[in-house]
């Protein structure tokens, strides 16, 4: 896929990817969602289960928090900063950090 700035304002094309996955916040704040699509350096994730216990408002909780992902299909853990959260769509954007597995990610990112 070639980048065209009028279709996509990022400058890394995404790709749509929907697996389940893993999420753990804290010790105590843990949950299951599914990746809806990735970059080389991010991934959005969609997870009803951490926004079920917090309102719209305080979704800025989760802002700027590490955030440990585990992609069971894949068998790859990925740690990140959330630098976006939705409660209204109940998206998280991820920043990409640490990859277990970084060949397997590259594979799942073509």
């Amino acid at each position: 896929m070639e980048y065209n700035f009028f279709n996509d304002r990022r400058k890394t094309l995404r790709k749509p990817v929907k697996t389940r996955v893993s999420l753990q916040l804290t010790e105590l704040i843990k949950g299951i969602g599914y990746l809806k699509d990735v970059t080389p350096e991010s991934l959005c994730i969609v997870s009803q289960e951490l926004f079920a216990f917090f309102r719209r408002e305080h979704s800025e909780i989760f802002q700027d928090k590490n955030l440990v992902v585990t992609l069971m299909e894949y068998g790859l853990n990925i740690e990140g900063k959330i630098v976006r959260a939705d409660a209204a769509t109940s998206e998280l954007v991820v920043i990409v950090s640490r990859i277990s597995d970084l060949d397997a990610w590259k594979k799942l990112c073509r």
